[in-house]
């Protein structure tokens, strides 16, 4: 979330800093739910927003994503008109265009959304025309949320070391970044080099928990490392 605005939202919640309307910082795991209501009020589900689709997903891409859809698979598109994202709301929309798509984007004009899905699913039967509903709804406590930022792995919840997921990697030693919140609402950014044998050899997971539980934080997030962390 930028500025207010949704910019990319996957298929499950994960670790997350945000700050709100007020200026508080918060840390959580959000999920994002997105749904496309269809004249005869059948509910359907959007796995994605701005993100690459998996195999028989349907996807949500925004002007925010480039000039054209991602080029994946043979496929359904649809294009609405006159609508924002309505994080927390439900808003009408009209889809002009609805199109069979060879493996290639599908151009995303300003002002408009397209919705990518399988090629046999319910998107092929809209005509342009057809007028839908969508709804984008966050976890509770943060729809008034104005900048957020997804990360890999909870560090420390509530003071305590708290490694959630814990892939086989954060048992590694690699450069890594985290963000963490105070008990007085102050954030904490920090940095940690790696994979530079006889000068740093980066931390795990554990080992960034107890720098930033070091520096005040009580909860944290470790937003990635490697390349990211080195740029």
């Amino acid at each position: 979330i930028e500025n207010g605005e949704l910019e990319v939202a996957g298929s499950s919640a994960r670790p997350t800093f945000g700050v709100g309307a007020n200026g508080q910082p918060l840390i959580g795991a959000p999920l994002v739910t997105t749904n496309l209501v269809t004249p005869d009020g059948v509910v359907h589900p959007v796995n994605r927003i701005n993100q690459h689709a998996n195999a028989g997903e349907t996807v949500l891409y925004t002007p925010r994503f480039g000039a054209q859809t991602d080029a994946g698979d043979s496929g359904t598109d649809v294009v609405l008109t006159g609508v924002p994202l309505p994080l927390g709301r439900s808003v009408n929309a009209t889809a002009t265009v609805v199109a069979g798509r060879a493996a290639g984007g599908q151009p995303i004009d300003p002002g408009t959304l397209v919705v990518t899905g399988p090629s046999d699913g319910y998107l092929a039967s809209l005509v342009p025309g057809t007028s839908v509903q969508l709804t984008i709804s966050i976890t509770a406590g943060w729809e008034a949320v104005t900048q957020a930022i997804g990360g890999r792995e909870f560090l420390l919840r509530d003071g305590a070391t708290y490694i959630d997921p814990h892939p086989s990697i954060a048992d590694q030693r690699h450069p890594r970044t985290a963000i963490g919140v105070t008990a007085t609402g102050a954030v904490i950014l920090a940095v940690v080099d790696g994979r530079s044998a006889g000068y740093s050899g980066g931390v795990t997971d554990d080992d960034l928990a107890s720098v930033m539980a070091g520096q005040g934080a009580i909860n944290a997030i470790n937003l990635d490392g490697g390349g990211s962390t080195s740029m």
